[in-house]
């Protein structure tokens, strides 16, 4: 299986990134087709069809368990008093 935007290869099948140069994306869509719209709403982001996080974390947050989560970079800072708390059997990778 491979990943293609406009029939073009995005992923071959043997999950190699294809040198494609920038892509500008102006339109999300949902797995129901309808458009998130140009920009994405944080009830986008929390209904998990992109995942963004600040580069600054400010907010703490307890993660539940039986979830995974993630934080992405490469600039990730926690701040002075914030506190990410990992219930049992929940995952939290920095990648």
């Amino acid at each position: 299986m491979s990943f293609k935007i406009s029939n073009e290869v995005i992923i071959d099948a043997s999950r190699n990134l294809a040198n494609v140069g920038i892509i500008t994306a102006t339109d999300f869509k949902k797995a129901d087709g309808s458009s998130l719209g140009a920009g994405l709403s944080n009830n986008a982001v929390n209904e998990g069809y992109i995942i963004t996080n600040p580069k600054v974390l400010t907010s703490s947050a307890t993660l539940p368990s039986g979830t995974n989560s993630a934080v992405y970079g490469p600039e990730i800072t926690i701040g002075e008093s914030t506190v990410i708390t990992l219930d049992d059997d929940a995952t939290l990778s920095i990648i």
